[in-house]
């Protein structure tokens, strides 16, 4: 992902390939169900949710989602993930007909006030709100100007998630 070195939060081409492969493994001669002990089904749901946990740190990192709208059930009650400018990939009875659309992340509210990190805190999500994400074809200058906290910048005296 190229959210640490500042790059904007898009398409990220492996993932948007990944979830279409998965879509269509059966096809490939692969196993139907072999994911690495749920590894790989736990990434595409939190792939297509728009949001990656990142292991050891509380917190999530914020991508293009795969939906319009998706709702979480949390302790607080609901967590919503929503868009505007999104854009459907078309899905047959064989799988996904085309290649999903390429879409960055322009702008994000987190319960209406701008979010300009690329990252969630995890409490944000477990206490319930609605993330809203613009999305558009193009890059935009969104999440540079913040980058995600690294274990690294607690031991040498920076942030912590």
């Amino acid at each position: 992902m190229g959210l640490p070195l500042r790059r904007p939060p898009g398409p990220h081409r492996g993932d948007r390939q990944l979830r279409a492969d998965l879509a269509v493994r059966h096809r490939h001669g692969r196993l139907p169900g072999n994911d690495d002990s749920g590894g790989l089904s736990a990434w595409y749901v939190w792939a297509s949710l728009g949001l990656f946990p990142v292991a050891g740190q509380s917190l999530f990192l914020v991508n293009p989602p795969a939906f319009a709208r998706s709702t979480l059930r949390v302790d607080g009650g609901e967590f919503v993930v929503e868009t505007t400018g999104h854009r459907e990939a078309p899905v047959g009875a064989d799988g996904i007909e085309k290649t999903p659309p390429v879409q960055y992340v322009q702008a994000a509210t987190l319960n209406g006030r701008p979010l300009e990190s690329t990252h969630l805190r995890a409490a944000d999500v477990h206490n319930g709100g609605v993330l809203h994400l613009e999305l558009g074809p193009e890059p935009s200058p969104w999440g540079r100007s913040a980058r995600p906290p690294s274990l690294s910048d607690a031991r040498t005296g920076g942030a912590t998630p």
